[in-house]
Order: structure tokens, then sequence, then C-alpha cells
């Protein structure tokens, strides 16, 4: 939205929810190149940003949370993790700390296919 409105584009920016399967996957047209073994490790990247979501909603450090999601999604078969990032929803800045209304956004391959995914991180919700 920000960018349409900066960028005087003429145009109605209309956001939803990601769509997803009944496992957590984020619904997208790659998801057809996943092996039957690479389908049913993926749903584990948006159980590792949901994880981290909460983890940072809870007021835990950015940093350490991140870091962990790299991890537990690398434990998973994901590999390389491209980036795993918490943005400013507003901007699309990189956060250190959850300040702002903010979302957790992945780059990562299961094989040889490329998932992406993002999920929202709520401000206000704890201390943090």
């Amino acid at each position: 939205r920000r960018m349409a409105r900066d960028l005087d584009i003429p145009v109605t920016i209309i956001g939803c929810p990601t769509i997803r399967e009944p496992d957590g996957l984020a619904i997208s047209s790659r998801n057809v190149q996943l092996s039957p073994q690479d389908r049913a490790r993926a749903p584990h990247l948006a159980a590792a940003l949901f994880v981290a979501a909460a983890r940072i909603e809870a007021g835990e450090p950015v940093a350490t949370v991140l870091q962990d999601a790299i991890e537990a999604s690398e434990a998973g078969g994901f590999e390389p993790v491209e980036y795993l990032e918490l943005r400013a929803e507003s901007d699309l800045a990189v956060l250190d700390s959850l300040d702002q209304p903010a979302r957790i956004l992945v780059a990562a391959y299961l094989g040889t296919t490329r998932l992406i995914d993002n999920v929202e991180v709520r401000y206000g919700r704890a201390d943090g």
C-alpha cells in the first residue's frame, strides 16, 4: 500500500490472509514441484514461523527467536534458508525488536523448490 501511495500508482491494494492447506503450508503453485517426501516436510516451515511469532509476541529477544527458527527450519530439511526476518508491516524495514506491527518473512529451499511464507507478529500483545 505504501509503495503504491509513494509512487502515486492509482490502484487499491486489498490485503488478505495467507490461504493455507489444512496442514499449514501456504498454498502456492510451487507446491506441486515438491516430492512426496518434501511435501510431507513442507508444513514445518510455517510451524517454525508461528512458533517464532508467538515467542516474539511474548517478549523474547528477536535475534534469538529468529536464529532458533532458522535452525529448526534447517533441521526440518530446509537448506538453504535464504532469509528469515522480522519486518515492519508499514514499510518492510528490518526490525530487531517488536515496536510496531510486523511480519516474519521467510524464503527457504526444500529440495529444489523455493518456498516463501510470512506470518503476522502482533504488536502490543505482551510486554515486549
